[in-house]
């Protein structure tokens, strides 16, 4: 229920913004509690049919288009993040 809910306030803060795609950050699945969370987060906006990647600080992002992203992360994982001028930025649990 709580992921549920959580997900519900985020979507409706995110109206007013424009973005094209999503980028989770960190927390390979079974790695963490937290990769659960990052697992919903990326079933959900795949379903909303968003470009969605699911990446860490091992992928190569080099050709990979980042450009009017929502980026979502958790503090514990974020030192590697990607800090673009066009993109959104969530970090939950800080």
């Amino acid at each position: 229920m709580h992921i549920r809910m959580t997900f519900f306030f985020l979507i409706l803060f995110l109206q007013g913004f424009a973005f094209e795609r999503v980028v989770i950050w960190g927390h390979s699945l079974h790695s963490h509690t937290h990769s659960y969370i990052h697992e919903a987060f990326y079933r959900a906006f795949k379903e909303l049919g968003y470009e969605a990647y699911w990446l860490n600080d091992d992928d190569d992002i080099e050709d990979l288009n980042l450009s009017n992203a929502l980026f979502i992360t958790e503090g514990q994982v974020d030192h590697r993040i990607p800090v673009r001028s066009d993109g959104l930025y969530v970090i939950h649990n800080p």
